[in-house]
């Protein structure tokens, strides 16, 4: 068997082996080394935004506290929220005076009656004005000795904020000027040197059937009571309200009144209005010492619409302009 060596298929067999073992081990250290990059992206992409992003470490601090809102502005309230709101919307009232949340938490703790005191001060502020009265008109001048202003339908309330996320007392308070019965009306407050001070929600007005049921003469009426007379130790004494003057002057006071009042030279509106200043109307009386059994009933000074329809606003400070009726 020339030429067929066995000694040479060993060498060919042993290079075999060796060069799929020299493969296998090459193999390994691809597989490690691509699994070590892995691990190396891994923890680059973990740690990398730490070092480029260290946590900022610092002292916490208080959130500021809301405010009030500012003294004069009207505002809507429901169980959750006082929000400012369009004095020519809807609202509920208007802040007189406020405490902001620190404030109102020392006055609370302090067992201070300070809030209820403020409120107290407004309402008669804002009740005994000027514009609160129908201008100077019922309280001094030519008319005070007979005509004394029907008061504003008005109450002035302490309002908190709403209790949010446990604050508890940490809350503003405000004093908050609104019609008697709370509801809505629209328009701002002015207690200057006007008859026209108030919006219409806050005066007086009824309907002629039934004068002494009044509401805020921004609803349909028929009729707006601008005064009543004012009682006197002679009116007391002679047990009528007839003893100072006669119809005829209550009547001629009432008529220059309501001229006043809507601050037109001609107050019928040129005839629109009836003006009655000698009628009992049952909307006040006077008693006779303490005796309750005694009510001396006092005449109103009014105007009411001719014919049909009705008065949709209050004829305060309406000047020469239109009559506001449905």
């Amino acid at each position: 068997m020339t030429g067929h060596d066995a000694s040479a298929r060993p060498i060919a067999v042993d290079g075999l082996v060796g060069a799929s073992a020299v493969r296998s081990s090459g193999r390994s250290r691809t597989q490690r080394t691509a699994a070590g990059l892995v691990l190396l992206l891994v923890l680059t992409a973990v740690l990398l935004p730490r070092w480029a992003n260290p946590p900022v470490v610092g002292v916490a601090s208080r959130a500021p506290l809301p405010l009030p809102p500012p003294v004069g502005a009207c505002v809507l309230i429901d169980p959750t929220a006082v929000s400012v709101a369009d004095c020519a919307q809807p609202h509920t009232g208007q802040v007189t005076s406020t405490w902001d949340a620190e404030q109102s938490l020392s006055a609370t703790l302090s067992g201070s009656v300070e809030q209820e005191n403020r409120c107290a001060e407004d309402l008669q502020e804002y009740a005994l004005a000027p514009g609160g009265a129908l201008g100077a008109l019922g309280a001094s001048g030519q008319f005070g000795a007979v005509w004394e202003a029907v008061p504003a339908r008005l109450t002035v309330e302490l309002v908190r904020a709403p209790d949010r996320d446990g604050a508890g007392d940490l809350r503003w308070s405000s004093c908050v000027l609104m019609v008697s019965d709370s509801r809505q009306y629209r328009g701002a407050v002015d207690i200057g040197e006007r008859a026209s001070g108030f919006p219409a929600a806050f005066r007086s007005c009824s309907w002629p059937e039934t004068p002494y049921l009044t509401f805020g003469c921004d609803s349909p009426h028929g009729m707006e009571v601008l005064a009543t007379m004012r009682p006197t130790e002679a009116i007391i004494a002679a047990g009528t309200a007839m003893v100072d003057h006669t119809e005829a002057e209550l009547q001629q006071s009432c008529v220059a009144f309501a001229g006043a009042v809507t601050g037109n030279p001609d107050p019928t509106f040129g005839g629109r209005l009836e003006i009655s200043g000698t009628e009992n109307l049952g909307l006040a009386y006077v008693f006779r010492g303490d005796d309750p059994t005694f009510p001396i009933p006092l005449p109103s000074c009014v105007v009411r619409l001719h014919g049909e329809g009705g008065l949709t606003d209050s004829v305060a400070g309406l000047g020469t302009g239109d009559l506001p009726i449905r």
